[in-house]
């Protein structure tokens, strides 16, 4: 249990981030597998795997996809944040969301419906995007095998 390059230092993979920054306008669906903060604008999806956080003078135009989501600034669009939702008393969402936990500070402002999902749970929208995933990586790993094979 040593504290610097230890065994334990070794296997912790850093965890990326992509920023949007403050004088950043993103035109288009936004993917990306490591955490997002938004600090300008995007208009289009946020999706991601891991957590999304929107900064207080940034504005999401679109629907916005992930594990945890902080809202301190605007959203447009539904949310989906399968473990948790925090709206800061800065936030404003405009759209339906779907979480297991929210927390809405005072002073925030939430116009839209509201449905609690399962902790972790995927939507059928996930379910069908994992799955097209999958067929794709198999296509592919076949694909390969017959290159190899000629």
């Amino acid at each position: 249990m040593a504290m610097f390059g230890g065994e334990e230092e070794k296997n912790m993979e850093p965890q990326a981030e992509t920023i949007v920054g403050v004088d950043v306008t993103i035109k288009g669906n936004f993917k990306s597998p490591s955490n997002i903060t938004v600090n300008g604008t995007v208009k289009g999806q946020v999706d991601t795997k891991t957590d999304v956080m929107v900064g207080e003078k940034a504005t999401v135009e679109g629907s916005v996809n992930a594990k945890k989501v902080t809202v301190s600034g605007l959203i447009q669009g539904n949310v989906e944040a399968r473990e948790s939702l925090e709206i800061m008393p800065t936030g404003k969402i405009f759209g339906d969301i779907t979480t297991s936990n929210l927390i809405i500070q005072s002073g925030a402002l939430f116009v839209g419906k509201s449905a609690m999902a399962e902790k972790g749970e995927l939507s059928e929208k996930e379910k069908i995007e994992e799955e097209i995933e999958e067929t794709e990586d198999i296509a592919e790993e076949e694909l390969v095998e017959e290159e190899v094979m000629q």
